[in-house]
């Protein structure tokens, strides 16, 4: 994580870094919005937001995913996994730290029904 770090770190003193505003919906908005029926796979990586990610989606908008990946911070990881076995419904969850993430707080989360 420390190397991963000062990479990050490196890369923003070589490039820069700039903020930029952007609006922000949930998930359950765009499937109504755009008139998404149903979603093949759904995956995760927002950095440390992921439990608002799944907070978003709205009862009747689970049912349209079959499968879900994610990403999860150790921190989020309990919450994050109630809402997607409580609220989601799903039925099969597999949580693993794989690679590079083996001994750190990031979690891969995968979900079917």
């Amino acid at each position: 994580v420390l190397t991963m770090l000062t990479h990050v770190a490196a890369l923003i003193l070589q490039f820069g870094s700039t903020q930029v505003a952007c609006d922000v919906v949930t998930l359950s908005h765009l499937i109504k919005t755009e008139g998404v029926d149903g979603i093949a796979l759904l995956k995760i990586d927002v950095e440390r937001s992921e439990v608002g990610v799944v907070q978003g989606i709205e009862r009747n908008d689970w049912g349209k995913i079959r499968q879900l990946v994610a990403e999860v911070h150790e921190e989020n990881l309990e919450a994050f996994l109630g809402i997607v076995k409580e609220k989601g419904g799903f039925g099969n969850i597999v949580c693993e730290q794989v690679g590079d993430m083996v001994g750190t707080s990031l979690h891969m989360v995968y979900a079917t029904r």
